[in-house]
């Protein structure tokens, strides 16, 4: 009887000693690192270790709808988008320093998205921001990517605005909010000063510069884009290091299409271009190995050329409905493997 109440007790003192507090520093970071950014940082309060521990993960990924979300979502039931945008809008112009309890719900997002970026004290491999169209009238969108650039911390960087709420709220818009709600107007610095560029849901506006000695972008992947079209060019010429490129649901300008997508990339090796409408399409890459092609409509007897030697796998697929509506115009067709395979 007393070596069972010995071994009970043996056992009592296991369960309650904390086993998580025993792994190193390093095993800690990489498990803060797997959680939503606001849960990361909400470990600081279980002890003075943890305090500063998710200041040094090595991935970051912060969605503004859901940092102060009970308030935010309120928020964004309370007023139309066109007052959000204004007010946002306003904020950017304006130069009076407010209090925090006197900013608005997705002003204090901001803020607390700010405050993050400022207290990570170690390089990181990738940072995901998944933001409301608000931040991109505010302007904080581009100070955010801008930021990161500046403390040269960052491999891997995805921009996303978040459009889930308001894909049949925009149309209504008058057209200078529309504008500010979805332009991200950048520096082309910007391009040469990451590894990885994923971007989704803008208006990209940027001015092209070849000045940028260090080139170290690898992968870009646009999804949902307009883009200006010298800005596309100059991208595209600029950007010599590029062996990943992904365009998905690209136009130029805000039409409806792209008047004639040309890459010419020496050291492309995977391209997929998915859900696109142009006028020509040509491509230049002598050592392109992987080619995808997911629903391209292309008009009838306009340029398509294919310089591609070294392609070993070529995926087609053709959809003529995407989210429920046609996308052919009369006249025009889908890009199928046998077009590639002719023009090559």
């Amino acid at each position: 009887r007393m070596v069972g109440t010995e071994a009970a007790e043996k056992m009592s003192v296991n369960e309650e000693k904390d086993l998580i507090s025993t792994l190193p520093d390093s095993v800690l970071v990489s498990i803060i690192s797997l959680l939503p950014c606001n849960e990361g940082v909400r470990t600081c309060v279980l002890s003075n270790r943890w305090k500063t521990m998710w200041k040094h993960v090595p991935h970051l990924s912060l969605d503004q709808s859901k940092m102060l979300k009970l308030l935010i979502r309120a928020y964004l039931r309370g007023l139309y988008l066109s007052t959000r945008l204004e007010m946002a809008y306003n904020r950017r112009r304006g130069d009076q320093e407010k209090d925090f309890e006197d900013l608005d719900e997705i002003a204090k997002a901001e803020v607390l998205i700010d405050s993050v970026l400022d207290s990570h004290v170690v390089s990181l491999e990738s940072c995901t921001i998944r933001h409301l169209p608000e931040s991109c009238a505010s302007g904080k969108a581009v100070m955010w990517i801008e930021k990161l650039l500046k403390q040269n911390k960052v491999k891997k960087l995805s921009m996303e605005r978040d459009d889930t709420d308001y894909l049949g709220s925009e149309e209504s818009l008058p057209r200078v909010l529309r504008y500010h709600g979805r332009t991200l107007d950048l520096p082309f610095k910007i391009f040469s000063g990451f590894e990885a560029l994923e971007l989704k849901n803008y208006f990209l506006k940027t001015s092209p510069s070849s000045n940028d000695s260090c080139q170290v972008l690898t992968t870009l992947a646009f999804r949902n884009m307009s883009v200006k079209k010298d800005a596309w060019e100059g991208i595209l010429s600029c950007c010599l290091c590029l062996e990943n490129l992904t365009l998905e649901n690209v136009t130029h300008d805000n039409c409806k299409l792209m008047r004639e997508v040309t890459i010419n990339s020496p050291r492309l090796k995977f391209l997929r271009i998915c859900r696109m409408q142009m006028n020509g399409f040509k491509v230049s890459a002598v050592n392109l190995e992987v080619f995808e092609i997911d629903t391209v409509v292309c008009m009838p007897k306009r340029l398509l050329t294919f310089e591609i030697p070294k392609v070993h796998l070529l995926r087609s697929r053709s959809d003529l409905k995407i989210r429920g509506q046609y996308i052919c115009w009369v006249g025009s067709k889908l890009l199928q493997s046998r077009n590639i395979l002719h023009t090559s």
